[in-house]
């Protein structure tokens, strides 16, 4: 396992867009979903949240980038599972899988 900056390299990354930002309460709620997905693994898990604010012809948009790491390859019923908390979590038709 390598460290750069206290930042784990070799994780394996699942990414999720979501329309407009996040707020803190919908994040810690798909962090709460991703660690109860996973409680059983023992593995680590990493988040990554970013969120981009966008104005064209004046209009502005957002989206939210939303990245979750484990420290072992997914599978695809791990992908499933955590999708299907994450839509419980998230207003219907604003997560992008």
């Amino acid at each position: 396992m390598s460290l750069t900056g206290g930042y784990i390299n070799d994780m394996h990354w699942q990414s999720y867009r979501l329309n407009g930002s996040l707020t803190p309460e919908i994040e810690r709620e798909l962090r709460h979903q991703a660690s109860r997905a996973f409680s059983n693994i023992h593995s680590q898990l990493g988040f990554s949240v970013s969120t981009s604010i966008t104005t064209v012809n004046g209009i502005t948009t957002a989206s939210t980038l939303l990245q979750i790491g484990k420290g072992t390859p997914w599978t695809e019923a791990e992908r499933k599972e955590l999708e299907r908390r994450f839509l419980k979590a998230v207003p219907r038709g604003n997560i992008i899988g």
